[in-house]
């Protein structure tokens, strides 16, 4: 009967294997139209910080993460590894890497996902809704490293053979992007130890400890401090999300992940987890698992009053995605009205939001012409000049340091924000109007506020449609200075 069972089994694997192997295919598409459809680049801030100290690294002089953001190690290593290649193109690489390519292993670790569990009917299905889900088209169009993170978890559940390294791989690699993987390995090597042979036991323990032992030494290099980047989380966790009682950011978690995932996923999985008690359409434990994980973890960091970022909820999202397609594939040769009612929905959705791809490139433009404006200013010659000689530079919030360090060559230690008007630094770089005041020193939920103070004793100096630089009167280290 066992071969007969195998023979069986025969045309359902190859159908499978055939999905896994086309999904190359959507990933590639996707990263070269992301590519194409997310110029002019524009990486967000905290992906700026891992170059500048990439950057500094190579050179020999990283002394202090501050006053940056968590330092995570495998930007910092892209970072290091991008900088010999100048500053416009480590930007550009690490643009590509963290963004359009990151999103189509995304897409593709979806795509091989969904064809594992059922075929690649449930491929075809999950893709849209990441693509046409504004956030994470935001996120990879800005060049965030969440955006690779849950290519790697996908990509580990997508592997099709139990007892293997390489998903302890692929999470060893994410977990030098967030902690959360750490979790999800040392559950996951639980779970696979009793199939694994003893050396696969000891070569996959090795794997789950990697991440944290190389953390932990990164950040006592550094500072001294070898748990540094929890103390410096916690302590911008408490900025943020203090300011709201538990309660109104476990609401916001939920709208969050509602605009990432979109309404479809969560009905369809939710109806079929009622119609069927051994789990939603037969989904193995360990997508369970990390689904329960994720969002167990998120629940967790809310209820601790740390951080909660919409950027959290990634995984679920995809995983979502991921189950709702399965369950409506399959439905297709039984429960015909589930399968029409889940395939209609899922096309509703996309329908509904076709539309982001080209709305997240417009909401990008403002960005990349302050990019634009930020290197033009920094390329002259007597701004450049300045920045190296000038002891005191100074920016109206801690946000502005980033571009400006990194396309000016001053360290983030060497800038200084919030200054008083009494103050006087040599150099201060502020928005030049309002409309860009309101969009680079606010945020929805955080800052509200886009007032900020010249110090006294400054004249104006050179200046474009978002950037005013002043200049102090006195000092030696700005003259002779254009205007």
């Amino acid at each position: 009967m066992q071969p007969s069972t195998a023979r069986g089994d025969a045309p359902v694997r190859r159908l499978r294997s055939a999905g896994i192997a086309g999904s190359v295919a959507p990933g590639a598409l996707v990263a070269i139209a992301a590519a194409i459809a997310f110029l002019p680049q524009v990486i967000n801030p905290d992906s700026v910080y891992a170059l500048i100290w990439g950057r500094q690294l190579a050179h020999g002089d990283l002394a202090s993460f501050a006053p940056g953001p968590t330092p995570h190690p495998l930007p910092i290593a892209a970072g290091l590894v991008t900088s010999v290649f100048g500053i416009d193109g480590s930007y550009a690489i690490t643009h590509i890497v963290f963004g359009p390519l990151s999103l189509g292993l995304l897409v593709a670790a979806v795509f091989a996902l969904a064809s594992r569990l059922a075929s690649p009917l449930a491929g075809c299905l999950a893709v849209p809704v990441l693509i046409t889900s504004a956030p994470i088209l935001g996120w990879a169009a800005t060049a965030r490293y969440d955006i690779l993170f849950a290519a790697l978890i996908v990509g580990a559940l997508a592997y099709p053979k139990r007892g293997g390294i390489a998903p302890f791989a692929l999470l060893a690699a994410a977990g030098l992007i967030r902690p959360e993987a750490w979790v999800i390995a040392a559950c996951w090597w639980l779970w696979e130890a009793r199939v694994m042979t003893n050396r696969s036991r000891l070569q996959s323990a090795s794997l789950v400890a990697l991440a944290p032992v190389v953390w932990m030494v990164m950040d006592a290099a550094v500072t001294g401090d070898p748990l540094w980047s929890l103390h410096v989380t916690d302590s911008a966790s408490d900025a943020l999300y203090g300011r709201y009682s538990r309660l109104e950011n476990l609401r916001q978690g939920g709208r969050d992940l509602l605009a990432c995932a979109g309404l479809a996923p969560i009905v369809i999985v939710a109806l079929s987890a009622v119609r069927r008690r051994a789990g939603p359409s037969g989904v193995p434990a360990p997508v369970i698992g990390v689904l329960a994980l994720t969002i167990g973890i998120f629940v967790l960091l809310v209820l601790a009053g740390m951080a909660s970022s919409e950027r959290y909820l990634l995984v679920p999202a995809c995983l979502l995605a991921v189950m709702a397609a399965v369950a409506v594939a399959r439905a297709k040769s039984g429960r015909r009205a589930f399968f029409i009612a889940g395939l209609l929905l899922l096309l509703l959705q996309a329908l509904a939001r076709v539309d982001a791809p080209a709305d997240i490139r417009v909401q990008l433009e403002p960005s990349a012409e302050r990019v634009r404006q930020t290197r033009e200013l920094a390329d002259r010659s007597d701004v450049a000049a300045m920045l190296v000689r000038c002891a005191s530079a100074a920016v109206p919030s801690r946000r502005l340091v980033a571009r400006w360090a990194y396309f000016g060559d001053r360290p983030p230690d060497r800038w200084s924000f919030d200054v008083p008007r009494n103050s006087r630094p040599d150099v201060f770089i502020a928005p030049a109007s309002r409309a860009a005041a309101e969009a680079l020193l606010t945020r929805p939920r955080f800052d509200d506020d886009a007032g900020f103070i010249v110090p006294n004793g400054l004249r104006r100096g050179p200046r474009t449609a978002d950037w005013q630089i002043y200049v102090s009167a006195t000092s030696d280290c700005v003259r002779p200075i254009g205007t």
